[in-house]
Formats: structure tokens, sequence, C-alpha cells
């Protein structure tokens, strides 16, 4: 649900069908109301049935969540979310972002985030091993709980942050979610 909240919020159009809507029905569905992107939580490894590549045949698939190995997805024809459901919502890229970094300032979602009232230190650890582990993990915790955690994301993929926590992310999760774009567009 937290995928398609987030995606709602990055001005997306939402249909939930529910967990168990037959796959013919998500077809039916996508037939008549075509959706920019089909999306099918897999929580448990292992085959879909073969009717979701007559779905990925009807509109753009994509397979998120536990169960959604690479080679699933390839086997179907769909594309794969990486990644926790909001920073997956974040990086899709659609619809695309059109303000320009000079538009987040300091009264916009910033206002909201749960960082105001931490040093900004706290987001940007020495190091990745050793005491700064601890301190990367205790960061991202804040982040967790942060009602614009994809808002911030958005901001640093955007504006190319280098350094630091931003939106639950380091820079290494960053740079692998701009390569994941860059695959995606």
């Amino acid at each position: 649900m937290i995928f398609g909240v987030t995606l709602n919020r990055h001005g997306w159009r939402i249909d939930y069908l529910g967990a168990d809507t037959p796959v013919e029905e998500l077809t039916r569905t996508a037939a008549a109301r075509p959706p920019d992107l089909v999306v099918l939580a897999v929580t448990q490894p292992g085959t879909l049935e073969p009717l979701t590549a007559a779905l990925a045949r009807t509109a753009p698939l994509a397979l998120a969540g536990a169960g959604a190995a690479p080679q699933l997805a390839a086997a179907v024809g769909a594309g794969r979310l990486a990644f926790d459901p909001v920073t997956a919502a974040v990086t899709i890229g659609w619809p695309p972002v059109t303000a320009p970094a000079a538009s987040y300032d300091g009264t916009s979602w910033r206002e909201s985030a749960a960082c105001r009232s931490y040093d900004s230190e706290f987001f940007f650890p020495i190091g990745k091993t050793g005491r700064a582990t601890a301190e990367i993990q205790r960061a991202k915790a804040v982040c967790a709980a942060c009602p614009v955690r994809a808002e911030c994301l958005a901001f640093a993929l955007e504006t190319h942050q280098d350094y630091g926590i931003w939106g639950g992310c380091d820079e290494d999760e960053r740079r692998a979610l701009r390569r994941q774009r860059r695959r995606v567009t």
C-alpha cells in the first residue's frame, strides 16, 4: 500500500485491485484503462502464472517485492523494481520531475523533515566501516520515520547529492538508484 500512496503523492493515478486479484482481471483492467505501469508485488520467490506474460504484453509491467528476482522478471517480460517500496516509487521516473533544483527551498518539504531537529553532521558520517556503520544506521532510522522521505530522496537524486544520507539512502545506494533510473528510461 505504501508504494501506491507514495506514487500518488508524486502525481500517479492509482488503481489498487487487491492482493488476490486474478491475473485475467488485471489484464482486462489494463486493457480498459491503459496504465503507464502495472506493478505486481511478488512476496514469495517462485514462478508467476503463465498469464502474467499476457499482462506484460497489454501494459508495461514491473515486479516488486522480496520474490521479484531478476530471472523471474525476465521470464515474463517485466521490469523489476529494486529497493524498498518508497525508494522504488521515487525512482520509477514518471511523471518526470519538472521542477528545477532551484525550486527546492526551505519553505517546501524540508519544513516537515524529521531531520530538522538534528545537527546536519548526523547525516554525514565519516567513512563506511567501524563506528561509521552504526552512525549510518542511526541516520537511516530517522529517515525511515520521516513523512517527507520520498521528497528528500527525489531532491538528492535530482540535485546529485554525492555525500551523506538522504531519504534513507547513502551515497552508494543513490548511485545504484541513478544507474537503475538510466536503465529504466
